[in-house]
């Protein structure tokens, strides 16, 4: 089972502001692993005062679609002695295949070619982290803090990425993701196993 986890770290955030990022987040990755076909178990969305964690739980995978793309009629795509004309090659050759690889479809105007165009199952870290830096950036709080070009509800000191144990490109507040976390303030910082 796979599970993805990030944590940011941040200046203290007052409690209204912790609210509206959980349900806000929460929210819009339910909505985004639903829309792009992704199984998952879980998600998780906790809040401290320095904290925001994200935790899917789950196959974080997507099945691969298949895609019907309709051609010409059937009585144009072919003449009377059965030969296949220009429409019916040309969307052949559009389609990469050959005219004889082509599917006869019933609609309810009659007989058309068509072809099933398989699409590959999308990659869960090469959709899911530009969708979550987006995310992260548009949380509607109260109000915002500014420094250097970016806006959120207190500055962001650490970013923490972690996909099946190993650690994410990733990239959000002028920050590269890490390993590392913090606990309390007195504490060193220590790595994640």
């Amino acid at each position: 089972m796979s599970e993805f986890f990030l944590e940011l770290l941040t200046e203290e955030m007052p409690p209204s502001h912790q609210w509206v990022a959980k349900e806000f987040i929460r929210e819009k990755v339910e909505e985004f692993l639903n829309d792009k076909g992704f199984s998952f178990e879980n998600i998780e969305l906790n809040t401290t005062p320095r904290r925001i964690i994200l935790i899917i739980n789950g196959g974080l995978k997507a099945e691969a679609e298949e895609e019907i793309v309709f051609g010409p009629p059937v009585n144009i795509a072919f003449d009377e002695d059965g030969n296949p004309t220009q429409a019916a090659l040309g969307f052949a050759k559009r389609m990469g295949v050959d005219v004889q690889d082509l599917l006869r479809v019933e609609k309810e105007k009659g007989e058309y070619l068509a072809f099933a165009k398989k699409r590959e199952a999308p990659d869960f870290l090469e959709t899911f982290l530009p969708f979550l830096r987006e995310t992260l950036y548009s949380i509607p709080f109260p109000k915002t803090m500014r420094w250097n070009e970016y806006r959120f509800s207190r500055r962001v000191k650490n970013v923490l990425a972690i996909m099946d144990g190993e650690p994410v490109e990733f990239e959000a507040f002028g920050l590269q993701a890490n390993r590392i976390t913090h606990g309390h303030r007195i504490f060193p910082p220590f790595l994640w196993k």
